[in-house]
């Protein structure tokens, strides 16, 4: 604070070196509209009264706060530093109590932003929370759940879009390694059940495009040796009558997206493919005389 003392402060003062209190008598107290024109008439009526007041200014301006923000900011933190951890927590938790819903989420959501990114707050966010105890974490998940519930349909859409933009925030922070070694983990931690409602969610949350889209980058981004070994891998968990009726599937498929010449071509090389076959199946002349 100041070292040079204001008015105010040398009439306190004064009062109490000769062992007087100053005494407050309320004469109208109120907020909000209306409130500074009160203040303003009440002191220029007193001093036109030839009253000397202790107020530093007209009224109706709010408290003047004192010094700078550096000095408050100093003085804020020697006076933290003064206080116990647990005084400091019983202080945040009446303040925390007397907030509205809504001042809360405003105030929480200010300083998660305020101090980190949306990646870093993304991955603190799921740190916290895989730290924490199984049954705290389905806790949590079904009060969200039950939150979620209540969401009006715009609110819906703005929560989907915050997490999309935050995925792909992370996703484009990280390294293929870095993406392999988190999803791991993430699927290392559930059970097959919670994996399959999982992957359910995601299917479910995606349009048709959007779901061949990402099949097709998937089988870009493998090699002809992988995706061979998964086509093989496939048709091996098949009986005879599956693997049979595929192959007439893919066929009707490829003939349908053909056009009538590529048709004729395919069915001409078909033909000549099943020829060449039936010539090597023939058994050498030596082999068919007595």
């Amino acid at each position: 604070m100041s070292s040079q003392q204001t008015y105010r402060q040398k009439w306190i003062l004064s009062l109490v070196s000769i062992g007087l209190i100053p005494i407050i008598e309320l004469i109208e107290s109120g907020t909000g509209e209306g409130a500074p024109e009160a203040e303003q008439r009440w002191i220029a009526s007193y001093r036109a009264n030839g009253v000397r007041l202790v107020n530093g200014t007209e009224g109706g301006d709010g408290v003047h706060p004192w010094g700078t923000h550096e000095l408050r900011s100093d003085a804020a933190r020697r006076g933290a530093a003064t206080i116990s951890p647990e005084r400091k927590s019983a202080i945040a938790k009446k303040r925390w109590a007397g907030l509205t819903p809504e001042q809360r989420r405003e105030k929480a959501s200010k300083i998660f932003t305020s101090r980190r990114s949306a990646t870093e707050n993304a991955k603190l966010s799921w740190e916290t929370f895989r730290s924490l105890p199984l049954e705290e974490q389905a806790q949590r998940a079904a009060k969200a759940k039950a939150t979620k519930a209540n969401w009006t349909e715009e609110q819906q859409a703005e929560n989907a879009g915050k997490q999309i933009d935050a995925s792909r925030t992370w996703h484009a922070s990280r390294t293929p390694e870095e993406r392999s070694a988190a999803a791991v983990k993430r699927v290392s931690g559930m059970t097959w059940e919670q994996h399959s409602e999982r992957l359910k969610r995601a299917q479910a949350s995606r349009t048709p495009e959007q779901r061949s889209e990402t099949a097709k980058r998937r089988q870009a981004a493998k090699t002809p040796e992988q995706r061979s070994a998964e086509v093989k891998k496939g048709l091996a968990k098949l009986t005879p009558e599956e693997r049979s009726a595929r192959a007439r599937h893919a066929a009707l498929v490829r003939n349908s997206q053909m056009t009538p010449e590529e048709r004729c071509e395919s069915t001409r090389l078909a033909r000549e493919g099943r020829a060449r076959n039936r010539l090597l199946k023939v058994p050498p002349p030596s082999q068919t005389q007595p």
